[in-house]
């Protein structure tokens, strides 16, 4: 059986610390205390994830309590009730650590939805810090995040495949980290530490991408006014990325089949060869069976590429990843462009989580950073996100509002449309619609509402 997860009460009031740890309990492991001495003694000796702290105690101030709390769990949560709201006070508490400040008057469905909702996102920090290090460690590469089963196959192919000199192929629409997974391979090889260079193959004319690749000699064309290296030879001993090969032109894909069949290179305007130690690392968004059916790519060089092939999904084959890659953004974005953002409204990653990412993680990582930039608030909101995303504009998630309509009615529409989206969950409706749970009970009472039965 899972062992429930410690919360600590700290309340001097008998009734309110029994009616909190009541209305706890059947969920957590609840430990109660009256003084702010007994909660920092249980903190010593317990493994606590969350306390629950009165910020007016007998024997210390709840604000000195929460100081002494985090010096000895730095990973403490802790949630700060207050019989009056003080803005100052809140804001105290907030600056020396606590997740969140609430009236001790509030609705104890509320208490437990808070509660929960600060033990998840404790959870997906540390899940967040120990993936950073794992792929750190593992990969050494931190950006390639993902828990999802898609992405623990990619890890093991990356795996397998970094120590070997074996040519890969890298598979998966524009914007799924190719280029990440590319570089964590290189970075596990034996080759780590010579050059990593990568070149896009649809971004040049194939005369200057073919003297980008093999060099050229003085002279031997327009404006070759002395002697250049091409990529082979700079990554000599490395690693060599060839992003988008699908697009290169039939005729370089001659001389990239020669070179690698000989390992040697002709650089543009030479009659010499020279040899070269190059791993290849291609990658594309096309269907390479397809164009050598169409004789748009060379079959003899298809197969060359494809010793091995690892093919990357897309972000909705794993919408389960969105929320790490979304915290792991915005705390990237915090530092890169001097911003506190301090969070993202759960209602976000319901919108996220909707949408069918054609631009994969790439536009995710854009929206966040649209999302950081323009967001003049701590937590990230609906109205934050960009338009072309929020509007969705499937049919099926129109709802039907009319000028005339009572108020009234157009809540019942609301409530009727939100709860068909997510098979009559109230749970999650409560959450998206912004109300209580027991709230949407009545309403759905009152309006006369049949949802789905799941819960």
């Amino acid at each position: 059986m899972k062992e429930k997860t410690t919360v600590l009460v700290v309340d001097d009031k008998e009734d309110s610390l029994q009616s909190v740890s009541q209305a706890l309990a059947r969920n957590y492991q609840v430990i109660p205390a009256t003084s702010g001495r007994q909660a920092l003694d249980v903190l010593n000796k317990e493994n606590v994830s969350l306390a629950l702290g009165d910020l007016k105690l007998p024997d210390m101030d709840g604000l000195e309590v929460l100081e002494r709390a985090r010096q000895i769990n730095p990973n403490l949560s802790v949630i700060m009730l207050m019989a009056y709201e003080n803005i100052d006070d809140a804001v105290s508490a907030m600056k020396r650590g606590a997740f969140d400040y609430l009236p001790k008057s509030l609705d104890l469905y509320l208490l437990r939805t808070n509660v929960g909702r600060a033990l998840e996102e404790k959870r997906r920090d540390q899940e967040l810090r120990y993936l950073r290090g794992m792929l750190a460690k593992r990969y050494n590469f931190p950006s390639m995040l993902g828990r999802s089963k898609a992405m623990e196959q990619v890890y093991e192919e990356v795996e397998r495949v970094a120590p070997t000199n074996a040519t890969v192929l890298l598979r998966g629409e524009s914007g799924t980290g190719k280029e990440l997974v590319a570089r964590a391979i290189h970075l596990n090889s034996p080759r780590r530490d010579s050059l990593f260079l990568g070149i896009n193959c649809a971004a040049l004319p194939e005369g200057v991408l073919e003297s980008e690749l093999f060099g050229h000699e003085k002279g031997a064309f327009t404006g070759a006014t002395e002697r250049r290296l091409g990529k082979f030879e700079l990554a000599n001993g490395g690693t060599l990325f060839l992003d988008e090969i699908g697009d290169m032109g039939l005729g370089l894909q001659v001389k990239l089949l020669r070179v690698l069949e000989t390992k040697e290179i002709r650089p543009v305007g030479s009659s010499e060869t020279r040899k070269v130690d190059v791993r290849i690392i291609a990658a594309t968004d096309r269907d390479l069976e397809q164009a050598v059916a169409e004789h748009q790519f060379r079959e003899g060089l298809y197969y060359r590429l494809k010793v091995v092939t690892i093919t990357l999904p897309r972000l909705r084959e794993r919408r389960e990843d969105i929320p790490l890659l979304v915290e792991h953004f915005v705390k990237l974005f915090n530092e890169e462009h001097a911003k506190e953002i301090r969070g993202v409204d759960p209602r976000v990653i319901e919108v996220f989580m909707g949408y069918n990412w054609p631009g994969n993680v790439r536009e995710l990582k854009n929206t966040v950073e649209t999302m950081v930039v323009m967001s003049r608030k701590e937590v990230l909101g609906l109205e934050d996100i960009p338009f072309e995303i929020s509007r969705l504009p499937r049919e099926d998630r129109k709802v039907e509002i009319r000028v005339g309509m009572r108020l009234d009615a157009v809540e019942r529409e609301v409530i009727r449309h939100t709860l068909t989206q997510v098979q009559g969950n109230k749970a999650k409706a409560a959450r998206i619609l912004g109300m209580g749970l027991s709230t949407l009970h009545r309403k759905i009472k009152r309006y006369g509402l049949q949802p789905a039965p799941a819960e």
